[in-house]
């Protein structure tokens, strides 16, 4: 048996049930479910900025050391050192992929 659960939209439970009307085998049922009084609908203004806030909470953090983030380091530029090698030849089986299984 299949059965379609429709929350909170009439015109999505009406075209449902108008497509699977005349199915006679697998049959799905359409069923429609009323919101809960404690259910809102979000504008869309409010939605874009949620989405900004975790953009940010994201790169930045919460300051919630269990929160997933990415981090970022600084440095001076005196501070670094970069190597170059030249004229290296590398082993093909360097560069394969090993998978396990």
């Amino acid at each position: 048996m299949n059965i379609i659960f429709v929350l909170g939209s009439e015109r999505l439970y009406s075209d449902l049930t108008r497509k699977y009307a005349n199915r006679t085998e697998d049959r799905v049922h359409v069923i429609k479910l009323d919101k809960s009084s404690g259910c809102v609908d979000r504008d869309e203004a409010y939605m874009k900025l949620l989405r900004q806030r975790q953009i940010v909470n994201y790169f930045f953090g919460t300051g919630d050391e269990t929160s997933l983030a990415s981090t970022s380091l600084t440095a001076d530029s005196g501070d670094l050192c970069v190597y170059r090698v030249v004229g290296c030849k590398f082993p093909l089986t360097m560069f394969t992929v090993h998978t396990s299984n």
